[in-house]
């Protein structure tokens, strides 16, 4: 009976250390920086901290405050009225979420690490911002505008349309990151016509999946079931369409908008076509290529897909809308 109770504690020992190493994974090796926080303190700083801090935040400084760099312009950033709007809920939210965002970082450095060669992962920096764009990278810097992720019933968020408040979840940050990091490291590629955008967002879509490896394309565009069964029920008729309209080689900044960008229909369409139906169709083709030239890493071979043009690449896939 003693022999037994021994073998039960040292199980339940056991179980308790497995608990917490698998509980300890969950920090990242990456430092998250907080720059909200720490311009906060700069007024406090002597001469060689204020430095360091302009060292440390000069991509931040450049990109989101205009490249002020002068001691008066930085202590009144911690006044503008977007923080005076956003800075309590956005420390409600790092104090909930920042295991989370551990994790998501370092899940999405692992991928990295895995599909891109040389991958050097970016400083990852929360911020608050007064721009509609929510992550901003530079070679060096991961920016997170972190006031985008407070829910998209947020009281600060509802004089936007409801496309862009259902952008506004906790639950689009990793999709924002892979998708701001393959751009970053895709930006060699510019597209120009129709195909070459079908061409470069099937691309983008694609490693995107490959970094975030348990989710699917439905997730990727932030599609509800429906959309996602519609998108599945009408692929043969909208490349039909795309077809018959000649759109292939258009270079219309208004039709490629129309089907790329995020808005609450395809306006190159009509209001039955979901927004986006141009990365799920660009999606489909890269796709279909990878499986005929067996491409299993879409990332290592980037470089060599790129030398042919996008209407190569269309006619190796075999695409024709199914």
């Amino acid at each position: 009976m003693d022999y037994c109770i021994k073998i039960l504690i040292y199980s339940i020992i056991c179980l308790s250390l497995c608990i917490s190493c698998k509980d300890s994974s969950v920090k990242s090796d990456i430092q998250i920086l907080r720059f909200e926080n720490d311009v906060e303190n700069f007024q406090r700083y002597n001469d060689a901290q204020r430095v360091d801090f302009k060292n440390k935040y000069k991509d931040v400084i450049s990109i989101i405050h205009h490249n002020e760099m002068t001691d008066s312009a930085i202590i009144a950033i911690p006044t503008s009225s977007i923080y005076t709007i956003f800075r309590n809920d956005v420390d409600n939210l790092m104090k909930s979420k920042n295991d989370s965002i551990n994790l998501i970082i370092n899940n999405i450095d692992k991928s990295c690490n895995t599909i891109f060669v040389n991958n050097k992962f970016p400083k990852v920096i929360t911020i608050i911002t007064p721009y509609n764009q929510s992550i901003v990278t530079t070679d060096s810097s991961l920016m997170i505008g972190i006031n985008h992720y407070l829910g998209e019933n947020h009281k600060m968020y509802s004089y936007f349309a409801s496309y862009i408040r259902h952008e506004k979840n906790f639950n689009r940050l990793k999709f924002d990151i892979a998708e701001a990091i393959t751009r970053r490291k895709l930006d060699n590629f510019k597209p120009l016509t129709f195909l070459d955008n079908l061409i470069y967002e099937g691309i983008v879509a694609n490693i995107e999946l490959d970094i975030l490896i348990d989710n699917d394309i439905k997730d990727v565009l932030n599609y509800s079931n429906e959309q996602y069964e519609w998108c599945l029920e009408n692929e043969e008729n909208i490349w039909k369409e795309i077809i018959a309209r000649d759109m292939l080689y258009s270079t219309s900044t208004l039709t490629i908008k129309g089907i790329f960008d995020n808005a609450p229909y395809s306006t190159t369409f009509s209001q039955n076509v979901p927004a986006k139906i141009g990365r799920f169709i660009g999606y489909k083709i890269i796709q279909e290529y990878c499986k005929k030239e067996n491409i299993n890493n879409l990332a290592s071979s980037y470089n060599n897909i790129i030398k042919y043009n996008s209407q190569n690449i269309l006619i190796k896939s075999h695409y024709n809308g199914r």
